[in-house]
């Protein structure tokens, strides 16, 4: 087998980067681990040079397209635009997003006008083959506020599936991110691809679709896409945030949102932009095999063992959940990736000895009822629940 290096090539991370596998230092990581072949071959050295021209390219089993003239694009669509690159009654279309660019583009799957999130233009046959063949089972993230109080168990029925006018329909993830009186938020994951599947499940189900988000298509994620049209000020996110009625709730507590907490807010967008800072959520388990590099940092905020409330009850997180979870984080430790891990010890006289003897080989910190500060390495004993931050710095 002759040997993929070539002299007077590029560097392999650099090609890898170029060609949108993730920023270099990534690229660099997965090359050291072992992850990417070229040409069949394994390779670990980060002083190899390739032709992006001949060569054949893997990670992780799945080959990157190295062909300039094949595009893929990740727009994030905004409620009210059809999925259509032109429409023919005049309304709002994708074309309008990406009219500077030359290549012939068309879009892959399709998103309901009044549901927002990414969608992928490309000039890729062979791509959108393999993103919408319903054998290849892509999966798909949504985030939904509907109508009505959902309880965890709505999950188990889900999953188990559902029977629709046009066939049966199972979810492959489920989670509750809210429960309210009046709507809840749920974020659904399936690789179904029929016409507004998600909003007629749960429909089926009693609880209708009142906003719909995709968050996530495979693995390409929303992040910090935009709207191409919308210049996003820090004034009008905040803006967007505060709208009475509007998408997210702001958890100032007790608190008015006042001009001040506004300028806070705005000035701390500006930041993450700033600093090239990108936040995603989910469950753990869909990042036990995520190249994390030393720049990330991972905060836990998981249902406590301990204490019940409606994101656990009914067996919502058992004790396999919880060790599955420390073991996670311990693979972290040992890849030098530093994590926060939010929890209690003791609530109402029983005390989590798994977590417990977990967390003696890193920091805990004692946190007070209010939160008004955390004493470092501070005991609790008159608190009738002991919540800790336990960190591996």
């Amino acid at each position: 087998m002759s040997d993929p290096h070539v002299p007077g090539g590029q560097r392999l991370q650099k090609v890898m980067a170029h060609a949108g596998v993730g920023s270099r230092r990534v690229c660099e990581d997965l090359i050291a681990r072992g992850r990417v072949t070229v040409d069949g071959q394994v390779v670990t050295s980060l002083g190899t040079r390739i032709d992006p021209a001949t060569a054949v390219l893997h990670v992780d089993g799945t080959r990157v397209q190295l062909d300039a003239s094949k595009v893929t694009l990740a727009l994030y669509k905004p409620p009210g635009v059809v999925s259509t690159m032109v429409d023919e009654r005049g309304r709002p279309a994708l074309a309008q997003y990406v009219a500077d660019r030359p290549e012939r583009l068309f879009h892959i799957g399709r998103l309901d006008r009044d549901t927002e999130g990414v969608i992928l233009l490309s000039n890729d046959g062979e791509l959108a083959h393999r993103l919408t063949h319903p054998s290849y089972e892509v999966p798909k993230t949504y985030v939904a506020r509907v109508e009505g109080t959902v309880t965890r168990g709505l999950g188990r029925v889900l999953k188990r599936g559902v029977t629709l006018h046009d066939g049966p329909v199972a979810v492959d993830g489920f989670v509750l991110r809210e429960a309210a009186q009046r709507n809840s938020i749920v974020e659904i994951t399936l690789h179904s691809g029929r016409n507004r599947i998600v909003r007629r499940i749960m429909e089926e189900v009693g609880h209708p679709v009142m906003e719909l988000v995709r968050t996530k298509f495979g693995t390409v994620e929303a992040g910090r896409l935009k709207p191409a049209i919308i210049p996003a000020t820090p004034e009008a996110e905040a803006g967007e945030l505060l709208e009475p009625g509007g998408q997210f709730n702001m958890p100032v507590g007790k608190r008015d949102f006042n001009i001040n907490m506004k300028n806070k807010l705005c000035q701390f967008i500006e930041a993450l932009k700033s600093n090239d800072i990108v936040f995603t959520a989910s469950d753990f388990r869909k990042y036990k095999n995520h190249s994390f590099s030393s720049n990330d940092f991972v905060y836990i905020d998981p249902p406590y063992l301990l204490s019940t409330a409606s994101y656990n009850e009914n067996g919502g997180w058992s004790e396999d959940d919880e060790i599955d979870l420390l073991n996670f984080l311990t693979d972290l430790d040992n890849k030098n990736i530093r994590f926060a891990l939010s929890n209690v010890l003791v609530h109402k006289g029983k005390t989590n000895y798994l977590l417990k003897e977990w967390a003696k080989q890193y920091k805990i910190h004692y946190l007070n009822h209010n939160y008004n500060n955390s004493n470092y390495q501070s005991t609790a004993s008159k608190q009738s629940t002991i919540e800790v931050l336990i960190t591996n710095y």
